[in-house]
């Protein structure tokens, strides 16, 4: 009987955690009135379409703009606005930050927070990181910080914010700058908890319980020094200065009389002393060094060598860290990418035709390898497929190349990719197989239980079975339908359709498969003509090796993207 209770319980919790983020806020879209507002995990709009833009929710809160009341903005207007106050402002209006129910937390006063580079002016994790802020505050550049899990907000009154190394931040510290020295906040109160004496160009971000710092006085970029998180000095054997973090314990060093290096410990003992011509980090219990013979080696925390790296391959695409218990030892020449165990002996191998490169393993334990193929395409050489850490194959080589797929990692168990053949894109799972048929278009990360696609001159959300929950218009009708009246006749008798390079690049292109874009961004994605004279396609230029019109002078690039 009491089993039946525990199931009828789980049974009843199980629509509240399937819809928990029903009603929340997550994702930014415009509506008919060519304003910005938020819709759920369900579709349905939650906060009315009221901003001049917006971004999607990151935790409890969203960097949102807003025009100054009674401002009007001129549709044909193109580059920044200035203001009668003396203030310039972006052509998305004035940034501040909301709440979940809409309302601001951060006034829509700041000019310099956004950025035509996705996440430029946010740094660390999706729901954990923070927003950078810039302005002027009497007559002085000035900068500060929203942290989204607090919710706290600095104000504009550090010299500088350093956010520029960080990618997984530190969930407490972040690195502020006062009269051109580096110092340490605290995120939820904004408070220096370790003075600014360091030199904010060459010193590094907390990772664990360490930080690598110069000394703003320092003559030499080679001196980095190691604090703790209390910003106590670890010491250092003589001659010696960091070049790593804290793992497992040990931090690498170098002494510059004997230019070796060893390890020590948080109190800045020698564990193991200087007699590696280099040496890394730990990771799940090995280092690898570079020994004194020029073998390289792995070694445990007492400097024991557990086995000689190069016993099975030698090669530029080998790893010197542990990613699930296994060292990448690759030699593509040879036809093969080897994976050893923590005993030094060959866990698997990858031998597949053409094999060039095996990707770092995700935190679930897939991969992608690529492989170049033996006919030139018309969309590239290389391809890619995944495998996982038992050295299953999960997939052959079906799948484009781009610089989203390294460095990665699923989310909510898929990951947009776009299928070789055809240039089209989806969502694969885990094995990955298609959550659904892949679909022209260009999408981005699945999250909130909903992945965006964005399918010109429309942005559309899809459900995991690829159903579509919500749907917008990126540019306003008139904005894809009717060419801007200052035009040329050369645009004027441009076709309907050119083609970009929705990950980066700088032209647009008449050829889908213009030969100046490297062959792994080609096919490129098709955009309407006249969007590009609308927000976030503005700059784009027209390149002139493939013959794209435009109405500025076109643009000669030796290579795109």
């Amino acid at each position: 009987m009491k089993r039946i209770w525990i199931l009828l319980l789980a049974l009843c919790l199980l629509p509240l955690s399937v819809h928990a983020e029903e009603g929340r806020p997550l994702f930014a879209v415009k509506g008919e009135n060519g304003l910005w507002g938020y819709i759920d995990s369900r579709g349905n709009l939650v906060i009315p379409c009221t901003f001049a833009w917006a971004e999607d929710f990151r935790g409890d809160y969203a960097l949102a703009c807003q025009y100054p009341d009674g401002f009007v903005p001129d549709k044909d207007h193109v580059g920044t606005y200035h203001l009668p106050n003396g203030q310039w402002m972006p052509p998305e209006g004035l940034a501040g930050v909301i709440d979940a129910s809409g309302q601001w937390v951060v006034p829509p006063e700041y000019n310099d927070v956004l950025s035509t580079d996705e996440g430029a002016n946010y740094a660390g994790g999706r729901d954990t990181g923070v927003y950078w802020f810039s302005g002027f505050v009497d007559g002085k550049n000035k900068q500060g910080f929203f942290d989204i899990p607090s919710g706290f907000f600095s104000g504009l009154i550090y010299d500088g914010v350093d956010i520029e190394f960080y990618f997984d931040m530190d969930p407490e510290l972040i690195g502020v700058v006062m009269d051109g020295k580096l110092g340490f906040a605290n995120r939820a109160t904004g408070e220096i908890v370790i003075p600014c004496q360091y030199d904010p160009f060459h010193s590094r971000e907390f990772m664990g319980d360490s930080c690598m710092v110069m000394p703003a006085d320092a003559k030499t970029a080679d001196g980095w020094l190691l604090i703790d998180r209390t910003g106590r000095e670890i010491p250092l054997p003589e001659n010696c200065y960091a070049t790593g973090y804290f793992s497992d314990g040990l931090a690498p060093v170098w002494n510059s009389e004997t230019d070796l290096c060893g390890y020590i410990d948080m109190q800045g003992n020698a564990v193991i002393e200087p007699k590696y011509q280099w040496a890394y980090e730990f990771s799940e219990g090995l280092a690898c060094v570079k020994q004194a013979n020029g073998e390289y080696a792995m070694i445990t925390p007492d400097g024991t060598v557990a086995f000689t790296r190069w016993d099975i391959a030698d090669s530029y695409d080998s790893s010197e860290y542990l990613s699930h218990g296994l060292i990448r030892c690759a030699a593509p020449d040879e036809g093969f990418i080897a994976f050893v165990n923590k005993e030094g002996k060959e866990a698997f191998r990858l031998e597949i035709e053409g094999l060039r490169i095996a990707g770092d393993f995700m935190e679930n334990g897939v991969a992608f390898y690529l492989v170049r193929l033996s006919q030139m395409a018309d969309h590239g050489r290389n391809a890619v497929g995944l495998f996982n850490d038992r050295g299953e194959i999960l997939t052959p080589p079906i799948f484009q190349v781009y610089d989203e797929i390294w460095g990665e990692e699923f989310s909510e168990g898929l990951f947009p990719a776009v299928e070789y053949a055809t240039g089209k894109e989806g969502f694969i799972d885990e094995k990955g197989q298609w959550a659904f048929p892949p679909v022209d278009g260009y999408c981005r990360e699945f999250h909130g239980g909903l992945g965006r696609i964005e399918q010109y001159p429309d942005m559309v959300f899809v459900d995991r079975k690829g159903r579509e929950v919500y749907r917008y218009a990126i540019a306003s009708g008139e904005d894809h339908d009717a060419l801007p009246e200052d035009q040329d006749e050369t645009a004027r008798e441009a076709p309907k359709t050119v083609y970009f390079n929705p990950r980066g690049g700088r032209y647009y292109h008449a050829d889908r498969n213009c030969p100046c874009v490297s062959s792994e961004y080609l096919p490129l994605s098709p955009i309407p003509f006249a969007l590009l004279s609308s927000e976030g396609y503005r700059n784009l230029l027209p390149c002139s090796i493939c013959g794209a019109p435009g109405w500025w002078p076109t643009a000669s690039p030796e290579t795109d993207e």
